[in-house]
Parts: structure tokens; C-alpha cells; sequence
């Protein structure tokens, strides 16, 4: 029986370094790129409607049927990882059986980084709401999903046997991940990243003021949420 393995990960926060060290494993199957951006997704799940919006209706059965097509059904573990899954995680858990979640968050401000550099959302403010609205559903994954396990990006980047040991734990199917690859993910580098490295430092020096000041605004209004998280708010010098 296939095992549907779920990474629930907000944008820019690891997920692909994360697909890629599955995918070092002959057991495991991933999808080019996310199943979200599926021509057959488009109107689905992918940029045809609002999948940020957590009252979206799915067709499920229609979009596992999708799946099935791109998955190798041969392979043990099946994998995908489109962020915005993790709004939908409950629906998932009644469509994809047994499915197994990897519950995943990151320091806000090395993803608000990404986001504001990259220009996916109109402001720091809306990038910072992003966090949040992950980082609550986050939270209600973890106290209502069955078979599930966390890890932040720091704690996977930071203690990368710990992370290994653990998935094997949780889903002895997935075989061999070779933490020593060469990961092509795009990262703050512009190269590939010999290993897993935490790249948080460097996004947290390339961040203005005026941007801290602006998201902070927000944070503070959600700072249960950062503590829940063991992340802090940072303060700029005056």
C-alpha cells in the first residue's frame, strides 16, 4: 500500500530543499515541481482560483485522480508539497488515505525576506498576514491531524540527523536521504547548496528598517503566534 506523505510549508520557507532530500530516496515519488501548478490543477487548486483563501471548494477526487497520473504508483511514498495544502490538510487527511503530514514553519522574517524581494505580495504588511494565516492553520494541523510530525526550518537546517532520524521514524518506507546532495532549490546564493544550510543570517541582514518596522506592526498584534513558534520580534536599533 502507497503512503501519501504531505508537507505542509508555507512559501519560501524550505519546502523544496525538503522535496529534493525525498526525492534522493529510490521509494520515493515527487511531482516535477508542485502539484498545484498542474495544467489539469489550474482550475483546482493552482493560480485559476484563490487557493489562499481557506473557504476554497475542492474537487478532491478529481484532483487525486490527477495525482494518480503524475505519482509513480510503484514507488512506496508518495509525496507532494503546495503550500497551499496546508489550509486544506483536514480535507486531504479524509481524500488520501493514509496520509502522513510534515508540519512545517519558518522565522517570519527570513520568509517575508523572499517574499518582498521577489514582489509575491504588495507589502510587507500583506506578506506578514501570509505568516500569520499559515502559522494559525499551523497550529490547527498540529492539534487535529492523525499522523503528523513538525519540524522548523531552523530545527531541520540546524540538526539535519535529528530531522533524518525522525522521518525514518515516522515513515520507515522512505529508504535512504542523502543529506550530502547537491540541492538546486533557489536560495538567497543564486547557487546550489552542497548540503543543508541555513540561509536565515544572511536574509535577516538584506532587511531594511522601514520593512522590520512595517511587519512589526503586524507581529505585534500575533505575537502568541511567534512564541508559539519559539521566534521573536526584531527590533531595529534606534
Amino acid at each position: 500500500m502507497n503512503k501519501f506523505v504531505f508537507l505542509l510549508c508555507p512559501p519560501l520557507s524550505g519546502s523544496t530543499m525538503i522535496k529534493e532530500l525525498f526525492e534522493s530516496s529510490e521509494a520515493v515519488s515527487t511531482f516535477y515541481g508542485e502539484g498545484q501548478f498542474f495544467a489539469e490543477a489550474h482550475n483546482i487548486i493552482g493560480r485559476g482560483v484563490p487557493r489562499w483563501d481557506p473557504n476554497l471548494k475542492v474537487n478532491w477526487e478529481l484532483l487525486k485522480q490527477i495525482f494518480f497520473k503524475y505519482w509513480n504508483l510503484e514507488k512506496p511514498v508518495l509525496f507532494e508539497k503546495s503550500p497551499p495544502h496546508l489550509l486544506r490538510a483536514l480535507e486531504i487527511e479524509k481524500v488520501f488515505t493514509p496520509a502522513y503530514f510534515i508540519i512545517s514553519i519558518r522565522n517570519p522574517y527570513a520568509q517575508i525576506e523572499g517574499l518582498w524581494r521577489r514582489k509575491w505580495m504588495p507589502s510587507p504588511t500583506a506578506a506578514a498576514e501570509l505568516w500569520v494565516l499559515c502559522a494559525r492553520y499551523q497550529i490547527k494541523n498540529l492539534n487535529t491531524l492523525k499522523s503528523k510530525i513538525f519540524f522548523r526550518y531552523e530545527d531541520f537546517t540546524d540538526n539535519i540527523d535529528l530531522f533524518l532520524e525522525k522521518i525514518k521514524e515516522f515513515i520507515p518506507e522512505v529508504g535512504v536521504l542523502n543529506k550530502n546532495k547537491a540541492f538546486h532549490a533557489h536560495n538567497i546564493t543564486g547557487k546550489p547548496l552542497h548540503g543543508i544550510v541555513n540561509l536565515n543570517d544572511r536574509k535577516f541582514k538584506l532587511l531594511k528598517p522601514e520593512v522590520i518596522k512595517e511587519v512589526n506592526e503586524v507581529f505585534k498584534l500575533n505575537e502568541d503566534l511567534l512564541k508559539y513558534f519559539n521566534y521573536n520580534l526584531i527590533e531595529v536599533e534606534k
